[in-house]
């Protein structure tokens, strides 16, 4: 990630240089493009939850980035949340240091922005009006964020996007305890965590298939018409969640006491220096 003139990170060389957007003046089909709508889509931001339940910080320690004193080949302690799937948290982000500022980005969810105390001590309009996956945590500032976690359960990531940090172990997990679904019919092993089937997995990059990708694969997905009245879903859904039970005897990890978190994962293989790992 390149952060030229922003705050005081180190510009490395040629960072600038890996992506470049050529806008022309004139263009060649005007096909799909419609009128624009009088109204974008509502966003069904969290419910209020002023409470904070975890708080993550982004530091330094013998060289390593770090969060909350652990790094990503921690593999027992990594695990540093442990929120309820369909359940609301609020985290805060906390970055003590003059010398670094880091985008936090967080797997999985959507989050709401709310608050951001110290360094610039304000959220800025883009956040406060949009869901976010990514957001900028400056130098000595305290960022707050609220999200529902959902819909998926299972172990997922966060991290620094800053490279250098991320690959030097800024990284973190969290694992999204799975509700009981046995009222439905379905054993309390079911799980929903992949929901992918072959026809949505990723493809061989042949020509022929990237060039369908604009005209034909987009357009399969759109007559699907999988979601109708989304808003209906979402609704659905809140309401499920609002007296769900967790399916406790099916936990996603296990383990004893571990780094923050409480538990320790068994979902991946310890090494010295490796990333590899279950989580998304």
């Amino acid at each position: 990630m390149n952060e030229r003139q922003f705050q005081n990170n180190p510009d490395y060389p040629a960072t600038d240089r890996v992506l470049r957007l050529v806008v022309g003046s004139h263009v060649s089909s005007t096909d799909g493009n419609g009128d624009m709508p009088n109204q974008l889509v509502t966003l069904n931001n969290p419910e209020d939850h002023p409470v904070i339940d975890k708080q993550f910080t982004f530091e330094t320690k013998n060289g390593q980035w770090l969060i909350n004193g652990v790094g990503f080949e921690d593999v027992e302690n990594r695990v540093l949340a442990f929120p309820k799937q369909g359940k609301v948290q609020r985290w805060e982000l906390i970055n003590n240091s003059g010398g670094w500022s880091h985008p936090i980005h967080i797997h999985l969810i959507d989050f709401q922005v709310t608050k951001r105390s110290g360094g610039r001590a304000a959220v800025e309009p883009y956040e406060a009006t949009a869901s976010k996956d990514v957001v900028y945590l400056g130098q000595n500032e305290k960022v707050q964020v609220v999200a529902n976690f959902a819909p998926w359960s299972g172990v997922y990531m966060f991290h620094c996007h800053n490279l250098v940090h991320e690959d030097d172990d800024m990284m973190a997990a969290f694992n999204v305890s799975q509700v009981d679904l046995s009222a439905f019919g379905y054993p309390k092993t079911t799980s929903f965590i992949d929901p992918m089937t072959p026809a949505f997995r990723s493809k061989p990059g042949s020509a022929a298939y990237l060039a369908d990708i604009p005209v034909g694969v987009l357009k399969r997905f759109q007559d699907l018409n999988a979601y109708p009245d989304s808003r209906g879903v979402e609704n659905a859904l809140r309401g499920f969640y609002a007296t769900a039970t967790d399916a406790a005897d099916v936990p996603v990890s296990t383990g004893g006491s571990g780094g923050g978190g409480g538990g320790k994962t068994t979902l991946s293989t310890k090494t010295s220096s490796s990333k590899t790992s279950t989580a998304t």
